[in-house]
């Protein structure tokens, strides 16, 4: 890792029940308190490393976190999640929606208004922190820079409009 300059990606999608409900082994048995084990085991490998190395690069960026949610998320538990986290929101670098392609398992869920309600809820505590200069987690950060770019949300964003406290959720 270290001498061939590559990162790790890692899911988590946010406190234990979101995680683990779609998040398991072949065998059905939960994966998030492996996950949380040894994300802090690496991160602690490389802080280690950096501190007795320090004419490496820095391997900050070598551990990085994916999230992802569904139509069942609530995502206001997954900010929460992550903002009382600090090292595990510093690593998220990706959140995505799950697609429901090439799967039935999303027939069975309630249509997205489940989610966009708490992603509205969200929105307004992003733009609050904007507004008043405090710098909101990562992980907010990241949801509404990756939802911008998902077709399934039919959304204007710009940093004029974050400026101007303007919504960034129109046709959802």
């Amino acid at each position: 890792m270290y001498d061939n300059n590559f990162s790790i990606s890692v899911s988590l999608d946010g406190p234990q029940e979101e995680h683990d409900r779609n998040r398991v082994t072949v065998n059905g048995s939960p994966t998030f308190e492996k996950v949380i084990k040894n994300i802090y085991l690496a991160d602690k490998i490389l802080k280690e490393y950096n501190k007795n190395n320090i004419d490496k690069d820095d391997n900050a960026n070598a551990l990085l976190v994916l999230t992802t949610f569904d139509n069942l998320t609530d995502i206001e538990k997954v900010e929460d999640f992550f903002s009382k986290n600090k090292i595990l929101d510093d690593k998220i670098i990706r959140i995505s929606k799950v697609k429901d392609i090439n799967t039935a398992y999303y027939t069975k869920q309630n249509s997205n208004r489940y989610v966009v309600d708490k992603l509205k809820k969200l929105q307004n505590t992003y733009l609050d922190s904007v507004d008043k200069d405090f710098k909101p987690s990562q992980f907010l950060n990241r949801l509404f820079k990756s939802i911008t770019r998902d077709a399934e949300f039919d959304i204007a964003y710009q940093e004029e409009a974050l400026k101007e406290n303007k919504t960034l959720l129109h046709m959802i």
